[in-house]
């Protein structure tokens, strides 16, 4: 299906893409819960943004306004509200 898309060159490039997204393990997570920051009950361990690229530029510079350095992302720009725009280091 990617290829048909024209995503991806290749059913190798395809599948390796794919092989690459991370997953949550099956026994690790016991539930998810979700709801907007402002009602959320709890103290959230992941928040997703969600702006137009200028608005994320500010928010990263934002976090590094302090001490400085740098951002790593990791991203295969495909399925993004799914996969790329949540990472969770440990």
């Amino acid at each position: 299906m990617l290829c048909s898309l024209g995503l991806f060159m290749t059913k190798e490039a395809s599948s390796r893409t794919m092989s690459l997204i991370p997953r949550i393990k099956l026994g690790e997570t016991k539930a998810v819960i979700t709801g907007p920051l402002k009602d959320f009950p709890t103290i959230p361990d992941i928040i997703i943004v969600e702006g137009l690229p200028e608005q994320v530029m500010w928010l990263c510079l934002a976090r590094n306004c302090k001490g400085g350095g740098r951002l790593n992302f990791s991203s295969s720009i495909f399925q993004c509200c799914c996969v790329d725009v949540i990472r969770v280091d440990g």
